[in-house]
């Protein structure tokens, strides 16, 4: 979940980030900066709010039964 997670945000920019991380993704100076940005902003959610972001962006889960 977190690798889709971390995928997602990134094929997008700033757009879903949360302000303080869009705008380092903004200042960022490479891709490899603006990918530590991207893990920034997803090791900072909740479990809960890593998986509504998730839902949001990626689509439901599985069901694991």
């Amino acid at each position: 979940m977190l690798h889709a997670l971390v995928t997602a945000l990134s094929a997008t920019g700033d757009r879903h980030l949360e302000p303080m991380f869009a705008a380092d993704w903004r200042d960022a100076a490479d891709d490899g900066a603006r990918l530590r940005v991207v893990i920034d902003q997803v090791a900072s959610l909740t479990d809960g709010s890593a998986l509504a972001m998730y839902e949001r962006l990626v689509g439901s889960l599985p069901s694991l039964w």
